[in-house]
């Protein structure tokens, strides 16, 4: 029986008595695929809680602005979406002559316009959100679901709350460094864990 039917079937005084004998966690730990049963159960259940305490942080912290660049950058978001161009000149300036860069983060900035345009203030809340669970997830996998049996399992989890440390500290504002963290991680996975994956990398 799939553990979410067997949850609701339960009355409240049974499924306390599961969880607290540790019932509970031994039929969810037999659900889990295979290959993630050798890891300890406490280390699961830590990184869950660490990863959704992280994400309800994320989901009602303000975005912090530490400087213009998100006004930029939803500003050159809307030049894209009003233009259909990829702005690459001092649009948002009066210097003269104008200048010519090269703007390599316009998907990023094309992303958040769009998402402020649809979901307002707390839409841009979500996708940061988001962003955050996805790397630290993903950072998961990498280091602790798939590490080298050769060390002792706490010292890539060690290694794993200092990089979830890391992230949660450099996502308090809205910038294009989150996409970075994220798809660096993902490149290296997908190079080292999952190189069957490589073909879709240009995308």
């Amino acid at each position: 029986m799939a553990l979410s039917g067997m949850t609701y079937s339960m009355n409240p005084q049974t499924f306390r008595e599961r969880l607290i004998s540790g019932k509970f966690f031994s039929v969810w730990l037999a659900l889990l695929p295979e290959k993630w049963q050798h890891l300890p159960i406490y280390l699961r259940l830590y990184a869950a809680l660490l990863i959704g305490a992280g994400l309800l942080f994320q989901l009602s912290y303000p975005i912090v602005l530490l400087d213009s660049d998100m006004w930029y950058h939803l500003d050159g978001g809307r030049y894209f979406w009003e233009y259909g161009t990829v702005p690459n000149h001092s649009f948002f300036s009066f210097v003269e002559p104008e200048r010519v860069f090269v703007n390599y983060y316009w998907g990023f900035q094309a992303l958040i316009a769009k998402t402020y345009e649809l979901g307002g203030y707390y839409g841009l809340l979500l996708l940061r959100a988001l962003i955050f669970a996805l790397t630290t997830v993903l950072a998961y996998r990498y280091i602790i679901e798939e590490r080298s049996r050769h060390f002792p399992v706490l010292l890539f989890f060690l290694l794993f709350i200092a990089y979830f440390t890391f992230i949660e500290g450099r996502v308090v504002s809205l910038r294009p460094h989150l996409f970075s963290h994220l798809f660096i991680l993902l490149f290296i996975y997908i190079l080292e864990r999952r190189p069957r994956w490589a073909p879709v990398l240009p995308l």
